[in-house]
């Protein structure tokens, strides 16, 4: 898992200083890490930070979190790819990078492209490949992502509306029936469709 690699990185990261203290004194008998070793090591960490914070953000269980995960695709796809781009980077932690992205694109929520498919695709180990459309409706829902600009493409938003739409349709027609296609005169949603 990419959050206990990047827990383990930060932890090294503050243990360093006295870890270098007990190999100097000799306490340890361990060589010390090379300024390159560790400057990849803080790379790595940079690299592996935002999928670590994009898990804590939906382990929430006091908020619902589903409808995050559109807009939280699209941040990880973008940030893989700036540090694919990043030419300050070692080309140890580039490649890393370069898997990563391709692993995320290839077996994992594709390119960004399309996001919304009328059925889901499974991929190895039977993982959808893409989102699930009931999760892009969540956050057309959710009212700090409504616009569902930039991370849903503009032809993915209109496909997104119209199957929310279908929804509601649906809600509707099931709820101003009474199972038998007789209509229900105790739904107040009925009774509001009704004035409309």
């Amino acid at each position: 898992r990419w959050w206990s690699t990047w827990k383990m990185l930060e932890r090294l990261r503050e243990l360093t200083p006295s870890i270098d203290a007990l190999i100097a004194s000799e306490q340890v008998n361990t060589p010390a890490l090379s300024s390159c070793q560790k400057k990849v090591l803080a790379e790595v960490e940079s690299l592996l930070s935002p999928i670590a914070k994009t898990q804590q953000r939906l382990e929430g269980d006091k908020y619902a979190t589903i409808s995050l995960v559109p807009y939280l695709v699209w941040k990880l796809r973008i940030n893989l790819k700036k540090k694919i781009e990043d030419g300050s980077i070692s080309p140890s932690t580039k490649h890393l990078a370069q898997k990563m992205y391709d692993d995320f694109v290839d077996h994992r929520y594709g390119d960004g492209d399309t996001v919304f498919h009328d059925s889901y695709v499974l991929g190895r180990l039977q993982r959808y490949v893409s989102l699930h459309k009931i999760v892009l409706a969540t956050a057309f829902l959710d009212p700090r992502f409504k616009g569902l600009d930039p991370f849903v493409p503009e032809a993915d938003r209109t496909k997104v509306t119209s199957y929310v739409l279908t929804l509601m349709q649906k809600v509707v027609s099931t709820e101003c029936t009474d199972g038998e296609d007789q209509p229900n005169p105790e739904s107040e949603l009925c009774v509001m469709n009704e004035d409309s």
